[in-house]
């Protein structure tokens, strides 16, 4: 496998159902290309954040009906009824994001595609646009596989990499330690490429069985 040993600009794009090969340098080769299951996808999103916002949905709905039960008695001010109810809908604020991330769980999974190129990991997501995270090799410190209870449920892993950009994982796939593998090596053999230049190079490298080849204006 060859390695270009420049790489692009990490960098952030959003359009309407825009194709992965439209942002592609020339020359380069998408190595694998995935989705995350939709099941286990949409679940995560249902699951996320639920406890809490359904704690502070019954903590906020005892009070909210305390005070209907005041209003019904006509022990409590009649001014302060519109403050109280602004007041809730802005205190509810986390049981709305919830309910916005279990609303949208399936159009994000719908936008959401990963590729990995021999120079990079592009990966695609968003709700109301395709956005697009491109993640250098030279920029990845580690990369690991993480298979939680609901992943093994359902046959899928994330591969986590760490990096300086954030939500640059590739989560609920079905081959995580293929990926993990291709992309494990491509970080050896490009941070290794960077740190010893072609120039000083033979043609062929025993040490990581690959070949290298200088970058062609």
């Amino acid at each position: 496998m060859k390695y270009d040993r420049y790489e692009n600009e990490m960098y952030g794009s959003s359009g309407t159902d825009v194709k992965v090969e439209t942002i592609l340098n020339e020359g380069e080769t998408v190595l694998w290309r995935g989705k995350p299951k939709k099941s286990t996808f949409v679940l995560e999103k249902c699951l996320a954040m639920a406890p809490f916002a359904l704690l502070w949905l019954l903590i906020d709905g005892a009070i909210i009906t305390f005070i209907s039960i005041q209003i019904a008695s006509d022990e409590f001010p009649l001014f302060l009824i519109p403050i109280m109810a602004v007041f809730f809908l802005l205190h509810l604020m986390p049981v709305w994001i919830w309910l916005s991330q279990v609303l949208t769980a399936s159009k994000r999974w719908k936008n959401t595609e990963y590729y990995v190129t021999d120079r990079r990991i592009i990966i695609k997501g968003g709700f109301m646009a395709a956005n697009f995270v491109s993640v250098k090799y030279t920029e990845i410190s580690h990369v690991s596989v993480h298979v939680g209870v609901l992943d093994k449920m359902t046959g899928v892993g994330d591969v986590v990499i760490t990096s300086c950009i954030k939500g640059a994982n590739i989560i609920d796939i079905q081959d995580p330690y293929k990926v993990f593998k291709l992309i494990d090596r491509a970080v050896v053999d490009i941070q290794a490429d960077m740190q010893f230049p072609n120039a000083l190079r033979p043609d062929e490298n025993p040490g990581y069985n690959t070949s290298y080849h200088k970058h062609e204006d």
